[in-house]
C-alpha cells in the first residue's frame, strides 16, 4: 500500500510520520531536510521505528549531505539517494545511492543492461536477466558512467572532508542563528523551527505578498526561492560569509513587506 501526507506539514516528527504507516507498510521514504520548510527530520527516531516495525527506511538526502552530518549505517537507514550538486558542490548530472546489503539485495533495475554484474541470457529466443551476486551494486548500472562528474565529486568530497563536516555544520548553524534572529527581529514570519536540532542550512518564511517579496529581495542582489508558492526560502552554503548574512539583513530592514 502507498500512502503519503497529502497536506503540508511544516514538522514533520515521527509521530506524524508513523500516523501512515499500517501493517502493510513495507518501506518509508522521506527526505531528510524538507525543501520547502527546512525542516531536517528526526532520522534516528524515525530509523528506530522502521527497525522495529520491519520496514526499510529510505531517505532523500540532497538538502542534507554537506551542510550537516548523516551517519546511515549507524542510524539504522537502509538507503539514502541523492544529487550531488547542492551541498556536496559538484555538478549537475551527478548523484549516488547508498543502500544496505540486504535491501541491495532484493533490488532489480528498472532499465537494465549487460554489465560487469548483469547479464543478458538468450535461451532459445527467451530473453531474461541473470546476476551472480544481487549485492553487487554495479547490477544498477545501466549505462556509461558520468566519469567527468564522477572526478568532480571525487575532489569536492576531498575539500569537504578536508575541512570536516562537523566544522562546516558548525559554520552553516552560525550563520543561521544569525540570520534567524535578525529576519524574528525585524517581524518576518519564520516557518523553519528555530531547534538548532529541527533545522539544517535553510530558512522558510511566509509572507501576505510572497511574490512582491521575492521581486524586492532579487532587485536588491539576494537571490532566494519561491519554495512550493507558498514560502520564500533562504540557503546558507559552506562559502556564505557573515558579510553575506549582515546584507540580507540590511536588504530585509527595507522590505516593504513582510
Amino acid at each position: 500500500m502507498r500512502r503519503c501526507l497529502t497536506h503540508l506539514q511544516v514538522s514533520l516528527t515521527p509521530d506524524l510520520l508513523w500516523q501512515s504507516v499500517d501493517e502493510n507498510t513495507r518501506m518509508v521514504v522521506i527526505s531528510h531536510v524538507q525543501s520547502r520548510t527546512g525542516y531536517r527530520t528526526d532520522l534516528k527516531g524515525m530509523a528506530r521505528r522502521c527497525r522495529e516495525a520491519g520496514v526499510y527506511l529510505v531517505v532523500d538526502a540532497i538538502q542534507s549531505l554537506g551542510f550537516c552530518a548523516l551517519d546511515a549505517a549507524g542510524w539504522g537507514v537502509d538507503a539514502v539517494a541523492t544529487a550531488c550538486y547542492k551541498g556536496l558542490l559538484s555538478a549537475a548530472g551527478t548523484g549516488f545511492v547508498y543502500c544496505r546489503d540486504e535491501l541491495l539485495e532484493q533490488l532489480w533495475p528498472a532499465y537494465a543492461a549487460d554489465n560487469a554484474s548483469l547479464r543478458v541470457v538468450d535461451d532459445g529466443g527467451r530473453w531474461s536477466l541473470a546476476c551472480d551476486d544481487p549485492r553487487d551494486a554495479r547490477k544498477l548500472e545501466n549505462s556509461t558512467l558520468n566519469f567527468a562528474g564522477i572526478y568532480q565529486l571525487n575532489a569536492s568530497l576531498r575539500q569537504l572532508l578536508a575541512i570536516g563536516i562537523d566544522a562546516i555544520h558548525a559554520h552553516i548553524e552560525g550563520l543561521v542563528d544569525v540570520l534567524y534572529g535578525g529576519l524574528s527581529e525585524l517581524g518576518y514570519r519564520i516557518v523553519t523551527p528555530a531547534d538548532r536540532e529541527r533545522r539544517c542550512h535553510s530558512l522558510a518564511m511566509t509572507m501576505d505578498d510572497l511574490r512582491a517579496g521575492f521581486e524586492f529581495f532579487q532587485s536588491r542582489g539576494v537571490f532566494l526561492s519561491l519554495s512550493g508558492g507558498r514560502y520564500l526560502r533562504l540557503s546558507v552554503a559552506p562559502f556564505t560569509t557573515r558579510g553575506d548574512i549582515e546584507r540580507v539583513l540590511e536588504v530585509a530592514r527595507d522590505c516593504p513587506v513582510r
